[in-house]
């Protein structure tokens, strides 16, 4: 019965392009561009449609399924599955580092997320923003070595492993 739904009501872009697949290749010649236009394909996008398929799953049935039947999930990749990146941001951030200077330690470290993902964790994590500083101050930081961090051990250290 789910299989049915699905091609009386299709949702997902590959079963719109199943059942167009179907009912183009199923029915005569002189009915084609009727039914073409009825599903918004031109000629050449048809059969630009029908080269895709056929490449992307040949002659086996399983890959048939694997490209109109498996759910892709909307939206963007989770950056942090297993919750490590979030730890890191506040423990460098309970070391009195702004965003912008925990996201250059980020980058070190091949973590490439943006200034705006820091600082919606760190809001949701309950920090508010650092008073300003000055320029000097934020120098003296960085020339007196406290805001390293582009090696494993110091994160180790940040994050109490050592």
């Amino acid at each position: 019965m789910v299989e049915a739904q699905t091609f009386l009501s299709p949702v997902e872009v590959t079963h719109k392009q199943l059942r167009c697949l179907c009912e183009l290749t199923m029915w005569m010649d002189y009915q084609r561009p009727m039914r073409q236009a009825r599903f918004g394909y031109t000629v050449s996008s048809f059969y630009s449609l029908l080269h895709q398929v056929r490449s992307y799953c040949g002659d086996t049935p399983e890959a048939f399924a694997r490209y109109f039947f498996s759910v892709k999930p909307v939206g963007r990749k989770p950056k942090d599955d297993d919750g490590n990146l979030a730890v890191l941001i506040v423990a460098l951030r309970k070391q009195q580092h702004s965003v912008p200077e925990i996201k250059a330690l980020l980058d070190t470290l091949g973590h490439s997320v943006s200034i705006g993902y820091v600082s919606k964790l760190l809001r949701q994590a309950g920090f508010t923003r650092l008073p300003r500083r000055t320029q000097t101050s934020r120098e003296v930081k960085i020339a007196s070595g406290e805001a390293r961090g582009s090696s494993q051990s110091d994160v180790d250290l940040c994050l109490g492993v050592i």
